[in-house]
């Protein structure tokens, strides 16, 4: 176990100890092979690879593909108020749909409700809700915020906003707290940076939105790659998914994107910067 990430480092460990397994948020194994590709090293050893904290891009799965050729992938979903993992797909049944965040899991139960707490139909998306054993009771000390996602027979609100297919893969489209309504139009930031996230020299990416007078917010995008264009990665977004849902702005990062203590992207600190990122006065 490292103290502090470092890709360097890491590419070391793995090829002096031999190491089978890796787990890491995309972020980790984006460097993990630009730093293997500058070093010319070997990750041949590696036989697991885990990859949590948001959807893994197919276009980085491909290219672990290519430097792991024997490694097996997995990914899951799971909550500290549930004790670990809801949903899981390692090996064949996470290469079938990538995008998914795993299969659920036989020990629990999942549904798809609407915003007045009614079961969707499958394939439908809504708020994530779970019961199961191995659900919390509640918040320490904090019956209000244990009310307001525990239902009284036991359901959890997740905060998560997802569907789940025929097979019953899930699928994580965003959080409710993290929808962006520009020009009245509800815009799931997830889904954005999914698209963006295929497409070719994307590295890193965050859509969220910011102030405007026009349209209430303006979703806009930070990126991190390599011979990157704007206008055509907002093209490419809007031709995937629709023009309304493509980022009004679109800002490039040379660094790693800021993230909190649980590996996901601060989308606080990317808001706080947005205008120097851009060019534009503070």
């Amino acid at each position: 176990i490292m103290r502090r990430w470092d890709a360097q480092g890491a590419v070391r460990l793995i090829r002096e100890e031999h190491i089978t397994m890796f787990t890491g948020v995309p972020t980790m194994l984006w460097d993990l092979l630009h730093r293997a590709r500058l070093e010319g090293a070997d990750l041949a050893s590696l036989r697991n690879i885990a990859s949590g904290g948001q959807a893994l891009p197919v276009n980085l799965l491909e290219e672990i593909r290519t430097v792991c050729p024997h490694a097996q992938m997995g990914t899951g979903y799971g909550l500290t108020e549930c004790s670990g993992s809801i949903a899981q797909a390692v090996g064949d049944d996470f290469v079938r749909k990538p995008a998914s965040a795993g299969r659920v899991l036989p020990l629990v139960d999942v549904r798809i409700e609407d915003r007045q707490g009614q079961p969707m139909p499958r394939g439908d998306a809504g708020e994530i809700v779970v019961r199961g054993a191995q659900v919390m009771t509640g918040y320490w000390n904090r019956p209000e915020d244990t009310a307001a996602v525990l239902t009284a027979d036991g359901w959890l609100r997740t905060g998560d906003v997802g569907l789940i297919d025929e097979e019953g893969y899930i699928f994580i489209v965003d959080r409710t707290k993290d929808m962006v309504i520009s020009g009245g139009e509800n815009i799931y930031c997830a889904e954005v940076e999914r698209v963006l996230g295929e497409l070719p020299g994307v590295r890193e990416c965050a859509a969220f939105g910011i102030p405007d007078e026009r349209l209430g917010e303006l979703l806009v995008a930070v990126v991190v790659g390599e011979d990157l264009c704007a206008d055509a990665l907002i093209g490419e977004v809007g031709q995937r998914l629709a023009r309304y849902k493509a980022p009004g702005r679109l800002a490039f990062a040379r660094d790693p994107l800021p993230r909190n203590a649980v590996g996901k992207i601060d989308k606080r600190a990317l808001k706080a910067g947005w205008n120097e990122l851009i060019g534009e006065p503070v």
